[in-house]
């Protein structure tokens, strides 16, 4: 079966379907890049104003919870909100539980989001399954470029259940979606929303499923990207749609 038919056919039921590219099946001149002005890092769970360690917990993220912090090293200052605007990276490190949400509350604006398993036990090269769910949406807001980013995605199965948007003049955003790199560098994203930004999503390592499941449930749910997928060589886009019928209009490529 030829690409285009694979992704325009229509899946029904519990479906499934998988393109793993070894080699570019339609060329795409390159990625995106862009810089990040502010790295904030979050800490819902933990402690302020002690000295305390990161920690990686449930919590609220929204422009008037404060839940961040600007100085990870010295943590004797209170929390943070979430300031919105451009260039702004949020950090998820720390250790607390080997599961957790975290609830998007209003329209948070993000350049990059990064999953740092640093503060991980020795051996142990993986994030804690991190789940973004609530009625609120992330939107894209580079500080430089036209693209954001989900960065350090590790194998570990992270959920996003928000929508992404365009950045706030609704102009079509790019997102790129990258893993840790080197030997343990398979990311894992899992989307059961309908991500609404419409510019062109980048998978540079690792599997991404649009619709599946999360942990600890048995119900399978939708998801959707608006514009066009460029998948890296070897990695992986799996389809997954959980009752009905499901069209998939997305135009597929391969980067060189």
């Amino acid at each position: 079966m030829n690409q285009t038919s694979l992704f325009s056919r229509f899946l029904s039921g519990t479906a499934f379907t998988t393109l793993l590219l070894a080699s570019g099946v339609a060329l795409y001149s390159g990625m995106p890049q862009q810089a990040v002005a502010q790295d904030l890092y979050w800490n819902a769970g933990g402690t302020f104003g002690d000295g305390s360690s990161l920690v990686a917990g449930a919590g609220t993220w929204a422009t008037n919870a404060a839940n961040w912090t600007s100085d990870p090293t010295n943590m004797t200052g209170s929390g943070e909100n979430w300031p919105n605007g451009t260039g702004l990276n949020a950090i998820f490190t720390g250790l607390e539980q080997n599961y957790f949400s975290v609830t998007v509350d209003g329209t948070v604006d993000f350049d990059t989001i990064t999953f740092d398993s640093s503060n991980s036990p020795p051996g142990v090269d993986d994030f804690n399954t991190l789940q973004f769910v609530g009625n609120g949406a992330l939107r894209l807001a580079p500080g430089s470029g036209n693209a954001g980013t989900l960065h350090r995605i590790t194998s570990v199965q992270q959920i996003l259940e928000v929508s992404i948007t365009n950045k706030a003049d609704n102009s079509p955003t790019d997102l790129i979606i990258d893993g840790p790199g080197g030997a343990n560098g398979v990311a894992w994203l899992t989307v059961l929303a309908d991500l609404t930004y419409t510019g062109t999503t980048f998978l540079r390592t690792g599997l991404l499923d649009l619709g599946g499941y999360y942990p600890f449930e048995t119900l399978y749910q939708n998801g959707s990207v608006a514009g066009d997928i460029v998948l890296s060589p070897s990695t992986r886009l799996s389809i997954w749609t959980a009752s009905g019928n499901q069209t998939v209009t997305n135009t597929i490529s391969s980067s060189d």
